[in-house]
């Protein structure tokens, strides 16, 4: 993998800290932000126009010399240091910036600051929920700019989670006084629910993503290794054949399989934000079929079960989204952030928690090693890294139990009391106020570590699954991900037409119009009134010949009618009218997979076939059976026999999107 050193790794870019880096993305990046920042002085009226100019100087000076760093570090500091004194109720306390003269408030910004905080710091008691949004706007939107990372920070990463896997060490008689009460507890609830949903019901499916024994997507459907550990608990037969007539068809094939004793994952790193690189495993392909079968089963129980319905979810963020609008509101609800959660969850805790037959089943599809990027293989004590199709539910899980128990424990009522105001999705937690600092205190027993930074559990401010909320308002940002380049692509091109329509929803119109305006210099783009569909034609035919349309959301910016009529004939976009659908249309371009298409029609694609249907309720019945049900129902649309979707791949096609309604 060829690394490529950012221009933030540079200490300085000219001797006149007045001029600004040179190149299209660094100038780019400059305008947007003063785009931002005027912005929000439009909002206020009685700004010294010395506040703005000094801002502005000290901007284009500090990104001069530091370059994106100052964009995605050191802004994104000052902002953490703001949610946290909201979070707290703390003093608010920053590094990098001076102090503006007489206050203990950063100079950089000041006069928003002061719409928050008082002379010494203190939040005020009027303080401004606009400003509050704003100010994170400006700060924090480069954060998750998906850079380029060097060999440095590689290797930090994969250094530790190596530390952080040989840390673990859970021990059941390594537990002391109320801990012993909160384990026992915590597996009594974890067994109540997961012993009614037996793990040989499962319908296997294969993965979106990659696998570590590297077959791409339209060869998943050929397995050609037997592994041992899988075989005991799910017999090849059973669950990687169609059925019995396709085990005597390819009985001589069954008989060559490569036979493993187990299966060894490997370990990629995938953009995540400024600071680095995410880590993700590929586990192997038999493995990964069957742990999406697990999956597929785990999560519907979850969250259909009676204890756990609408408090443990994977498929619905706005529970978690609403209560932490709730909590910065009534200050109810604290909202709790895990730190490294998948790497902490101990192999030993998952054994101690689970019932013998879920233990058995988890461990089979488990990857017991993964491979790094450098060639070191590490044996994992942990249950399983982010990648794995098991990871997330049983995390989640255990992170709810164990809080339910504490609370049992520590307060003396019962686990369906307990139960009732403990919401987790995946280690997003909510809990009471009251609850918090005992859930804090008691989770490091187990292995498990908070991320305070945040934990907002006093204050106004609350976060989770993805919203910032500030006494019962949404303050968000728009947070940039996808890179700005000379070329717009099928994955940056969707993404910066985004970003200008959330900003113009939310009243920055002047940064949204200058996204608008350098999008429109690469790619003719139409507008619309609200999202919408488009139409395209597809690569192949129907069975009479007819090229068929495929339906997608359009790429476009979202407007008011009547700026979108008037910018599309500025801008000279086709028009037509669609006598089929009944609508006006105008023509610009839909982001679609790219896909792999093959003529193979044979049992192996048969069983793919079959994955795809929807888990039938009954699979999820306790009984002694086992492997995939009868063929019953049609394939659904989804799927279509030799057509494969290539992961993370998209492609840009011309095609013709509603404009209005």
């Amino acid at each position: 993998m060829k690394y490529i050193r950012h221009p933030s790794d540079r200490k300085s870019c000219s001797q006149n800290p007045s001029t600004l880096p040179h190149g299209e993305e660094e100038e780019f990046y400059c305008e947007l932000f003063t785009s931002l920042y005027h912005d929000v002085v439009d909002c206020y009226a009685n700004i010294r126009r010395i506040d703005i100019s000094k801002d502005l100087e000290t901007f284009r000076s500090r990104y001069c010399a530091e370059g994106m760093g100052f964009l995605t570090k050191t802004l994104p500091l000052l902002c953490k240091s703001l949610d946290k004194a909201l979070a707290t109720g703390m003093t608010l306390q920053f590094v990098s910036f001076s102090k503006k003269k007489g206050t203990q408030l950063p100079a950089f910004c000041w006069w928003l600051f002061s719409e928050i905080f008082d002379n010494a710091g203190n939040e005020r008691s009027d303080a401004s929920v606009l400003a509050v949004k704003q100010l994170r706007q400006i700060l924090i939107c480069f954060y998750k700019l998906e850079l380029p990372y060097d060999r440095e920070r590689t290797q930090s990463v994969l250094d530790q989670f190596i530390k952080v896997d040989e840390s673990l060490c859970f021990r059941t008689d390594s537990l002391l006084g109320v801990d012993v009460l909160i384990a026992q507890n915590a597996k009594s609830v974890v067994c109540s629910i997961m012993s009614s949903l037996c793990p040989r019901t499962i319908k296997p499916r294969h993965g979106a993503g990659a696998v570590s024994t590297g077959e791409k997507p339209a060869e998943k459907r050929n397995f050609a290794r037997l592994v041992r550990s899988i075989e005991e608990v799910y017999p090849f037969t059973e669950y990687f054949q169609y059925n019995l007539t396709q085990v005597v068809d390819s009985y001589d094939k069954y008989k060559a399989l490569e036979e493993k004793e187990s299966g060894q994952a490997r370990i990629v790193l995938v953009p995540k934000d400024s600071r680095g690189p995410r880590i993700i495993s590929c586990e192997p392909l038999e493995n990964q079929w069957i742990q999406q079968g697990q999956m597929r089963a785990i999560v519907p129980h979850l969250e259909s079960h009676p204890l756990t319905r609408g408090r443990l979810n994977f498929t619905d963020q706005t529970v978690n989204q609403a209560l932490a609008l709730q909590g910065s509101l009534d200050g109810t609800y604290a909202t709790l952030d895990m730190k490294e959660a998948s790497d902490r969850v101990d192999l030993e805790l998952v054994n101690y928690l689970f019932p013998p037959l879920w233990v058995d089943a988890l461990k089979a599809s488990r990857s017991s090693s993964t491979l790094l990027p450098d060639g070191r293989v590490v044996h994992m004590k942990k249950f399983a890294p982010m990648g794995s199709a098991t990871c997330f539910p049983v995390e989640a899980l255990i992170f709810w139990a164990l809080c339910v128990s504490v609370v049992c424990c520590t307060r003396g009522i019962s686990v369906a009391k307990a139960a009732e105001d403990l919401y987790v999705y995946g280690d997003d937690i909510i809990c009471l106020s009251v609850d918090q600092a005992q859930i804090r205190q008691h989770l490091p027993r187990f292995g498990l570590v908070l991320n305070e930074g945040k934990c907002c559990t006093a204050g106004f401010f609350r976060e989770s699954c993805g919203t910032d909320a500030y006494k019962g308002s949404d303050v968000t940002p728009t947070k940039f991900r996808r890179v700005w380049s000379r070329i717009l692509d099928a994955s940056s091109y969707p993404a910066w037409v985004s970003y200008s329509n959330s900003l113009h929803a939310d009243g920055f119109y002047r940064t949204a119009d200058y996204i608008e305006s350098r999008v429109q210099r690469k790619l003719l783009t139409p507008h619309v009134s609200h999202q919408s569909i488009a139409t395209v034609r597809k690569d192949k035919s129907d069975t009479l010949g007819n090229p068929q349309p495929e339906m997608a959301v359009g790429i476009a910016f979202y407007r008011s009618s009547e700026v979108s009529r008037v910018s599309n004939q500025k801008l000279g976009v086709k028009t037509r009218w669609n006598a089929r659908y009944c609508r006006h249309e105008v023509r610009g371009y839909v982001s679609l997979p790219c896909i792999e298409c093959t003529d193979a029609f044979d049992w192996a694609e048969m069983l793919r076939l079959e994955s795809l249907r929807p888990q039938p309720k009954h699979c999820f019945a306790l009984d002694e059976g086992g492997g995939l049900p009868p063929l019953s129902l049609p394939p659904s649309d989804a799927a279509r026999a030799g057509i494969y979707a290539i992961p993370r791949r998209n492609r840009l096609k011309r095609g013709w999107i509603r404009s209005h309604a």
